[in-house]
């Protein structure tokens, strides 16, 4: 019963307004399907041998869903259920092909060579098909079709021709053997000619006798008649087929592994989604729109390049360009590239604010250039987007990034792929310059080569494919985990601490900072490019003026660009200065943040984020993540020992619980309500809510839930009084509340407020809240309040502006990260700029967002 309350909680949800709001899709259902409802996916199943086929096969699936998504909806489960059910029996599935009888069509075996081939149903009108005027259907003549041209006797010829063709693949797949089989109708003219078909005759004869027998299509008959002395009769006496050994296929060498920069980076970011993504097939359900844009510019920027270059390297001129670009735009390539006419305006400036400058420097060698990093173990390979000749005769690696993200952080990961491809280019070109290109952020990165970090990464290389081999598949803990598509097989997401796996501790992640350190700081030298956010088009672009703007937004006359302007990366040097310098440079740094911090938004989803990854460059600024980290003078003693060891134990088993079978966990945190050690902790309560809401799907015992909580006498302090505050509100709009239901929860709220100080006193008895009892490596120890109320109010601050989010109370959102922009704490500037964002994001109204945000401010 479980299995059906689970599968209709999950209906339910799919149904509801919460899943097409939602950021899940077809695929997230899907995996939820397996791991939630069905308890089948899970780590421990996955790292058995005994089911790579089965798990192979449900990757096949996910590749469909996952190409459902991307050609039409990536909501529509009714539509990617009827397209699965037409399309599944053209399927093969994943097994061991190296042994046993292969059934294909013969357009499968085209390429391929077996010892012994059986070709099937040689039969009169069916193989060869006949051709047959359908004259039932509707076909588009002949005369709309330029490649088309011919009347019917010649349209009757070419079929007839096809066919031939197709025989003639399937017979010369046969490398010893070649059987072929017909259905006869037995009459008694087949009955006679088999009984006189006996041992007395010579084989003369006997062949004579075969040749009346009918074998199918007429040019199989003849074909069999004509090399009648090679052939056997069979008639059921299969004993009569020579012996013949069939060698095992040679299979591929399961030790050599293909990368790609790509492949390598998922590996380093986390071994067991590299075995998921790469080693089973699985797809992953990510957000499309940034991608297929990113594909959109680099496809226009090929196109325009390969013309460039058959035009003796001459710019073809703004009109061509714009033509290529109206014709990416109008492709069925992209036509789930949904922008609005604003954002493919800025993409027309970014492609011509390039070519106008940048790219005028450089002459066009090749575009798309694959290659190859070649080892004992590996083989690395990838597309190199651009090799040119500057006009100083320096052959050079340029790749288009489209981002506007060119912090150190950022450009150092570009640099990373660029030496990749360095690597694999410097045995064929002679290399001398390195570009990055910002498109977004319209700035050229030039890249000076440093040895130690070239070694350094050929040595990565080969720890990565060192470590696959040897089938290191550990999950890496960290932040971004939660954002994982496959978060729900991962055991160490859900089970803290319990990995099958005992991990590589020299694994590749090291190689990643020993790269890293041996790149210098950059600072990064811009062009005056603001003439360009006006652009307007119709007419050749001219670049010899620009407008420009100063940090009061008065204009500045024009002035010229210049052709040398390119952004240079050069090596700081605070690197190489005392204590008191640094401390200078961080100063500085201060002050450049709160400087841009001054200047006039352009109300983008860009320019917000820009503005918050320019503060996380802040030496000063403190994440999230280490926020919370908890460090040794953080804990206290433990005076209570025994309780507090039971107490972390149950809070485990809950976890654990969680991840098995939420049904059940839900039960063991009703009776942990009762349990002397919690029954002054709103920690069972919190969990059975986050259940409810993420894995049952059931609103209404979770709005029960929090009426038990606040009819307790167990303290919240104001994070958690928030956290439950938002889910009321919430709930209100989901469920299908009587005035009376409603009501009643505002005065048990109340009433919890005016009571909730008397509370306190109790909240750390008999033993301290499960919240502040922490199991890692160093066994159970407990958190210090002064510590455990830092996190508290940081948890505070976010949860506060993003009820406002959830609910779309999007004034109130703005009037409140804007108060948080005041705020001298770097880390909630950056949170106010990244929650602006996620507000524009979700408002789609940047008019309404820029006159809310200026009233307020």
């Amino acid at each position: 019963m479980k299995f059906f309350r689970k599968l209709n909680s999950l209906k339910a949800y799919v149904k509801s307004k919460e899943y097409l709001d939602s950021e899940d899709t077809i695929l997230d259902i899907y995996i939820r399907l397996l791991t939630d409802v069905c308890n089948y996916l899970d780590e421990d199943f996955i790292n058995d041998d005994a089911n790579r086929e089965v798990l192979e096969n449900l990757a096949i699936i996910s590749n469909t869903f996952y190409n459902y998504e991307i050609i039409d909806n990536n909501k529509d489960l009714k539509g990617v259920y009827l397209f699965l059910t037409f399309n599944i029996g053209g399927y093969s599935t994943q097994q061991d092909e190296s042994e046993g009888v292969q059934l294909m069509t013969v357009h499968k075996s085209k390429g391929l060579e077996f010892p012994v081939v059986i070709l099937l149903s040689l039969n009169e009108k069916r193989f060869p098909k006949e051709y047959k005027d359908r004259h039932d259907r509707f076909f588009t003549p002949n005369s709309c079709l330029d490649y088309k041209n011919m009347n019917e006797a010649e349209a009757i010829r070419e079929y007839i021709e096809e066919e031939d063709r197709i025989v003639f693949v399937a017979m010369t797949r046969a490398q010893d053997i070649l059987i072929l089989s017909n259905l006869i109708k037995k009459n008694e003219e087949f009955d006679e000619l088999k009984y006189r078909l006996n041992d007395d005759l010579s084989e003369i004869e006997k062949r004579e006798i075969i040749k009346e027998i009918p074998k199918g299509h007429e040019k199989i008959h003849e074909l069999i008649n004509k090399n009648i002395s090679d052939c056997v009769f069979l008639d059921g006496n299969y004993s009569e087929i020579p012996k013949t050994v069939c060698e095992k296929p040679q299979s591929k060498n399961e030790d050599f592994l293909n990368l790609s920069f790509n492949s390598l980076e998922d590996y380093i970011e986390c071994p067991f989604k590299y075995k998921l993504l790469h080693e089973i097939n699985f797809a992953e359900s990510t957000v499309e729109y940034n991608k297929l844009r990113g594909l959109f510019v680099h496809n226009l920027l090929e196109t325009v390049n390969n013309r460039i270059k058959s035009n003796n390297n001459q710019y073809i001129g703004d009109e061509e360009v714009l033509a290529v670009f109206e014709k990416f735009k109008n492709s069925f390539h992209f036509e789930n590239l949904r922008l609005s006419q604003d954002e493919f305006n800025e993409i027309k400036n970014d492609i011509l604010y390039y070519y106008h400058t940048f790219a005028k420097d450089l002459s066009i060698l090749k575009t798309e250039q694959h290659f190859q990093i070649t080892k004992e173990f590996y083989q690395l390979s990838g597309i190199v987007d651009l090799i040119y000749k500057t006009k100083d005769g320096k052959i050079g690696i340029l790749d288009y990034k489209n981002t506007n993200h060119v912090s150190n952080h950022y450009v150092k990961n570009y640099i990373k792929q660029v030496y990749t491809y360095l690597i694999g280019l410097n045995h064929a070109l002679e290399i001398e310059s390195l570009k990055i290109y910002a498109v977004k952020a319209r700035k050229m990165i030039d890249i000076e080569l440093n040895q130690a970090s070239l070694d350094i990464l050929l040595d990565e290389l080969d720890a990565v494919s060192q470590n696959i081999g040897n089938e290191i598949f550990e999950c890496n803990m960290d932040e971004d985990c939660v954002n994982c598509g496959f978060s729900n097989i991962c055991i160490k997401v859900h089970r803290k601490g319990t990995s099958v796996f005992e991990f590589n501790k020299d694994d590749a992640w090291g190689f990643r900072d020993k790269f890293y350190q041996h790149l210098p700081e950059y600072e990064i030298i811009d062009l005056k490019d603001s003439y360009w956010k006006d652009l307007e088009f119709g007419e050749e672009c001219n670049c010899d003026t620009g407008i420009v703007e100063n940090n009061d937004n008065n204009v500045i006359s024009p002035e010229p660009f210049k052709n040398d302007e390119n952004i240079v990366l050069k090596q700081n040097p605070i690197l190489k200065n005392d204590e008191k310098d640094i401390k200078a440079f961080k100063e500085s740094e201060k002050q450049k943040t709160k400087i841009s911090e001054k200047s006039h938004p352009d109300f983008s989803v860009d320019y917000f984020n820009n503005m918050a990854n320019r503060i996380k460059e802040n030496p000063d600024f403190i994440s999230a993540r280490d926020l919370m980290k908890h460090e040794d003078g953080e804990f206290i003693p433990i005076d209570n020992i025994k309780d507090v060891n039971l107490k972390a134990d149950l809070k485990e088993k809950g976890k654990k619980l969680e991840y098995d079978d939420s049904e059940s966990a839900i039960e063991f945190y009703d009776e942990l309500k009762k349990h002397r050690l919690f029954v002054n902790d709103y920690y069972p309560y919190r969990r059975q809510c986050i259940i409810f809401k993420n894995k049952l799907k059931d609103d209404l015992n979770d709005w029960q839930t929090i009426e038990e909580v606040l009819m307790s006498e167990i303290y919240l302090n104001h994070h958690q009084l928030i956290w439950f505050e938002n889910k009321i509100k919430e709930l209100k709009e989901k469920l299908n509340l009587t005035s009376q239901d409603i009501q009643i929860m505002d005065d048990l709220l109340e009433s919890y407020k005016l009571d909730r100080k008397q509370f306190e006193a109790y909240q750390n008895t008999p033993v301290p809240i499960a919240e502040r009892i922490i199991t890692d490596e160093n066994g159970v120890r407990l958190l210090s309040t002064e510590k455990f109320d830092k996190t508290q109010n940081l948890f505070y601050v976010k949860e506060l502006g993003v009820g406002y989010i959830r609910r779309e109370e999007y004034e109130k959102a703005i009037a409140y990260y804007l108060e948080l922009l005041d705020s001298d704490f770097l880390y909630y500037r950056y949170h106010a700029y990244k929650q602006f964002a996620r507000i524009l994001r979700n408002m789609k109204d940047p008019d309404e967002f820029e006159r809310i945000f200026n009233e307020l401010k």
